[in-house]
């Protein structure tokens, strides 16, 4: 990603800067590949974990970081098995409602 040198990595003088790397992280450009070349950028968590090309994969490989559970229960990444497979998971039904993933057919099939 030629333009990612470009940003500035602290905000000390742009008041706009955890909104900026938050568009920055949520771009649909941005893959693991960027993030991990990239450790010392201020990522902005809740925009990784709703952006598309964050899978399951890497969120299980890196338990460490701040994941943010409202956006990986709204990530089109994730499916619903991944979710009836991890009931022990934080996840935000609200969000999970919105994942477009996620059909009414998978609701009205696993309603109790």
């Amino acid at each position: 990603m030629a333009w990612l040198h470009l940003i500035p990595d602290n905000s000390d003088d742009i008041d706009t800067f955890t909104g900026t790397w938050y568009k920055v992280s949520t771009h649909p450009d941005i893959t693991r590949d960027h993030i991990q070349a990239n450790p010392t950028k201020p990522w902005n968590w809740k925009g990784i974990s709703s952006n598309p090309n964050i899978t399951w994969k890497l969120i299980q490989e890196n338990p460490n970081h701040p994941w943010d559970w409202d956006g990986i229960s709204r990530n089109p990444s994730i499916l619903w098995k991944i979710i009836q497979e991890n009931p022990d998971k934080p996840w935000v039904w609200k969000f999970v409602s919105e994942n477009p993933n996620i059909t009414q057919e998978n609701v009205k099939a696993n309603l109790s």
